[in-house]
């Protein structure tokens, strides 16, 4: 009988590990992989956890704590988290994972298991609190509804505050020909005076014709 895969949250923390290049674009995805109880446990150091799932991935356990911790560090605790996100839960989990998860997070940032005491007690002090506004039913239900309210207003000032991409033409991928050089003036004064004689309203589509021939012969 064939054994089953490990989780997902160990082969992407894996796949991290080894290119850490990966970070950002976890980081910016707003869902995170099944099996982050299992990814949580093996940073805090649970042995069974770490002997099962190293079986399971035929990983070395140093690999599978170390990788664990960098996912950790590089994807959940980043600056712009929500409290389930710092605790690696989903919005819809079961109220009893939210200890479970809050305690493995602070038992591996415990200083008695790493020396790392700056960085651990700033973060650790970020689970401590997210912990405590949503450690019970009421007060996660006030933080759920907090978060729903401010929500539009987040996506309201994204919206008004965004502009169009600006686009660039490197040069090395457009050669000046010499078919454009020949061409591009004669081109130019045509276009002034085709723009010149053509009614008011037309003059924005005639204007965009004659700038995208003129860019594509210089470029």
């Amino acid at each position: 009988m064939s054994q089953p895969p490990p989780p997902k949250s160990i082969i992407v923390a894996l796949e991290l590990f080894r290119a850490p290049t990966l970070a950002d674009a976890l980081r910016r995805d707003g869902t995170l992989p099944e099996g982050m109880t299992e990814l949580i446990r093996i940073a805090g150091g649970c042995r069974p956890t770490i002997d099962r799932i190293s079986k399971l991935s035929r990983r070395p356990p140093d690999l599978l704590v170390q990788a664990s911790q960098f996912y950790l560090t590089q994807v959940i605790f980043a600056s712009e988290a929500d409290n389930y996100r710092i605790l690696g839960l989903i919005e819809d989990a079961p109220q009893e994972k939210i200890s479970e998860h809050g305690r493995w997070l602070m038992r591996w940032l415990h200083p008695d298991s790493s020396s790392d005491l700056d960085w651990h007690t700033d973060i650790a002090a970020r689970i401590m609190s997210a912990w405590n506004e949503i450690k019970t039913v009421e007060k996660r239900r006030s933080y759920d509804a907090l978060e729903r309210e401010s929500a539009p207003i987040q996506q309201s000032t994204i919206r008004h505050t965004s502009r169009p991409p600006i686009i660039f033409f490197p040069e090395t991928r457009h050669d000046r020909t010499i078919l454009g050089t020949f061409f591009r003036t004669p081109l130019l004064a045509l276009s002034f005076l085709i723009f010149s004689t053509t009614p008011a309203p037309d003059r924005p589509m005639i204007y965009s014709y004659c700038a995208t021939t003129s860019a594509a012969l210089y470029f």
